[in-house]
């Protein structure tokens, strides 16, 4: 299924053993600073978000619904 998210959305953002990076590198590096912490303080090491210019941003499954908000506030704010 992530191959099909990466393939469809029009940025990503990895999260891998502590560190998020976006694969356009357009987003901020304190954005992607606080997501990484967000996510290591949940205890997650592999996960992946989908953004597209137009329409939800998505969530791979290790990411917990409830951080699903937080998340989108700091990639958005």
């Amino acid at each position: 299924m992530r191959w099909f998210q990466r393939l469809s959305a029009d940025s990503t953002i990895r999260y891998r053993n502590g560190v998020a990076t976006a694969s356009n590198g357009k987003l901020m590096q304190w954005k992607l600073s606080a997501i990484a912490e967000k996510l290591s303080n949940a205890g997650i090491t592999d996960a992946e978000i989908w953004l597209k210019e137009k329409g939800p941003i998505k969530f791979s499954k290790e990411i917990p619904t409830e951080l699903h908000q937080g998340l989108r506030n700091i990639i958005v704010g």
